[in-house]
């Protein structure tokens, strides 16, 4: 439960650079909003993510947030 924030490595989302990379990691996000709407605000989403390049980061951790995102919902 929470109030809608994103951190990576402890850090808020909005900090994550480059821009593009962000958009991508909360495009799941966006697209679960379409589908629960508002509710998706009702949860924080803390990720750790280590190893390789900024791309890759940012690929597993936009995967994981879409499974956590299905399994929390399940929709």
């Amino acid at each position: 439960k929470g109030s809608g924030k994103i951190f990576i490595n402890e850090k808020s989302i909005d900090v994550y650079e480059p821009k593009i990379l962000r958009e991508w990691i909360l495009e799941p996000i966006y697209l679960a909003k379409d589908i629960v709407g508002d509710k998706i605000n009702e949860i924080d989403i803390y990720a750790n993510v280590s190893g390789g390049g900024v791309s890759g980061q940012a690929q597993a951790v936009r995967t994981a947030i879409g499974k956590a995102l299905l399994q929390y919902f399940g929709e």
